[in-house]
């Protein structure tokens, strides 16, 4: 008998709470979730882009001179960067990229620029993140890097005693990083490159009169070479 009791009070209550709740959420509540559901449902995962694209960023530098006489630490300095490229087979892209770096050695200003002909394959996801495609870029080019010295001369330049000296080589290099979508629909990308710059061929420029005049050139393959190590943050404008 007790079992019986026990059994309809069950479903009499069960009965109660059911009509006790109401058929449609509360507005607020409904908006609420809505809410979350947009900022926690994910988005349209990012695509490899295709067609011809430009990227710029910017970034730091930490470079260092080896050469047969002497190495120079050249410290951290900035690195400004652009490539245009074609993105194709929703893995590849070839580029055209163009990077200055700028640092200086005590009284020294060293600019070095590169411009090289790069290609870039998508690679499986390495970074953990959110909408980010990993990629790796390899390039090789060729481009001067000038030493400036604040006074008369400087024995950091590649010439001692020069004022100027413009020098050129081939650049090799990599640089590991993804491309990351914002929730704005812009498209980011960050990288770490290194690169090695072989100086070959220098011009020594002195100031004649007021105006720069090269004054002497000289063709080496002393094993002078220029490192970088860039960490750049940049956005694709189109």
């Amino acid at each position: 008998m007790n079992r019986y009791l026990l059994f309809l009070l069950l479903v009499t209550t069960q009965s109660a709470f059911a009509d006790g709740l109401p058929t449609s959420l509360p507005s607020s509540l409904a908006t609420s979730i809505a809410a979350i559901q947009e900022e926690f449902v994910p988005e349209e995962p990012i695509k490899w882009m295709s067609g011809i694209h430009l990227l710029g960023g910017i970034g730091v530098s930490s470079a260092y001179v080896k050469s047969r006489d002497q190495d120079i630490d050249v410290g951290i300095g900035m690195n400004i960067r652009t490539d245009v490229g074609y993105y194709f087979a929703d893995a590849y892209a070839i580029d055209l990229g163009i990077s200055v770096v700028l640092n200086q050695v005590r009284k020294t200003l060293v600019w070095d620029t590169q411009h090289t002909l790069g290609f870039r394959t998508r690679l499986p996801a390495i970074f953990d993140l959110k909408n980010s495609i990993s990629f790796l870029r390899v390039f090789g080019g060729r481009g001067p890097l000038v030493t400036i010295a604040r006074g008369n001369g400087d024995k950091d330049t590649p010439v001692e005693g020069a004022d100027r000296v413009q020098a050129e080589g081939n650049i090799v290099g990599a640089a590991l990083g993804f491309f990351q979508k914002a929730k704005d629909k812009t498209t980011w990308f960050v990288d770490l490159g290194f690169s090695v710059h072989d100086l070959q061929r220098y011009e020594v420029i002195q100031e004649v009169n007021g105006v720069p005049e090269v004054v002497d050139t000289k063709n080496e393959t002393d094993g002078t070479q220029f490192y970088t190590l860039n960490a750049t943050m940049g956005i694709v404008f189109f």
